[in-house]
């Protein structure tokens, strides 16, 4: 949530430092994926055409714009120059993982982690064993993931299909937290949220994140019903008849 800060800082830097390659990196790092980011990184890739981290960067850009093949051109100019450099392998794996390639996606993870210790490449091995139907070893690499570097929805994500699978409540409030503070305006995250406050007996936690949910998702009796029940038993004079209010609108909508 700092790249706007982040980028004004190296562009501060950038311009008392026209020389320093790495932080035009880092400033177009600030605003990756974007058409920005790209024509940063082929600028420098113009007159730096051997540093391995721009071609990582376009690499990423064309990843996410579904151009593959010119991505994995990227990655693969990358590890002719230099074989051991892991992060080009993290790409790759994610190349074969969205494939459908899951033998060559976990090989290029476990490559990558030969080389060097990369939450980055365990989130993604972890995704490709879950999509191999390993769970008990997806389980422990997803793990192990978030704990290098907690900041993976994606990786959050499978942890809470885990967790609501094997009934691990602990597990599913630990995941959807966590998303929920990286992704607020996702409305499943926030109802799965609000049920579970509802169901731990929680009554303000829960009427706060049925109205976050309300305000992301369109309302339903269920929920406004709830929602209105939780006020009455906080003594929340207020927000009982807003709610009451709500559910009288939305009764009155046509084919209620």
């Amino acid at each position: 949530g700092a790249a706007d800060e982040r980028r004004l800082k190296y562009q501060d830097q950038a311009r008392n430092r026209p020389g320093d390659v790495l932080v035009r990196v880092y400033l177009a790092w600030t605003t990756l994926p974007s058409d920005d980011s790209w024509n940063q990184l082929k600028a420098i890739a113009a007159i730096n055409p051997d540093y391995p981290w721009v071609h990582l960067g376009m690499g990423r850009v064309y990843t996410a714009w579904k151009m593959r093949d010119q991505a994995r051109a990227e990655y693969e100019t990358i590890l002719k120059r230099d074989p051991k450099f892991s992060a080009a392998f993290v790409g790759l794996g994610e190349l074969a993982r969205v494939e459908g390639d899951l033998k060559g996606a976990e090989a290029r993870y476990r490559a990558s982690l030969a080389l060097f210790e990369d939450p980055r490449a365990r989130g993604g091995l972890g995704l490709t064993l879950l999509q191999a139907g390993k769970s008990a070893e997806a389980k422990a690499e997803l793990q192990k993931a978030v704990k290098g570097w907690p900041d993976q929805p994606e990786v959050l994500r499978a942890l809470l299909t885990l967790a609501t699978e094997g009934g691990d409540k602990p597990g599913i409030l630990t995941a959807a937290t966590r998303v929920a503070e990286l992704q607020p305006k996702d409305p499943e995250v926030r109802r799965i949220l609000a049920d579970l406050r509802f169901e731990a007996g929680e009554k303000a936690e829960a009427a706060t994140e049925y109205e976050r949910w309300l305000r992301l998702s369109a309302p339903t009796a269920e929920v406004l019903a709830r929602l209105a029940k939780l006020y009455l038993e906080l003594k929340d004079v207020e927000g009982e008849e807003r709610t009451l209010q709500e559910m009288w609108k939305f009764l009155q909508e046509p084919n209620r």
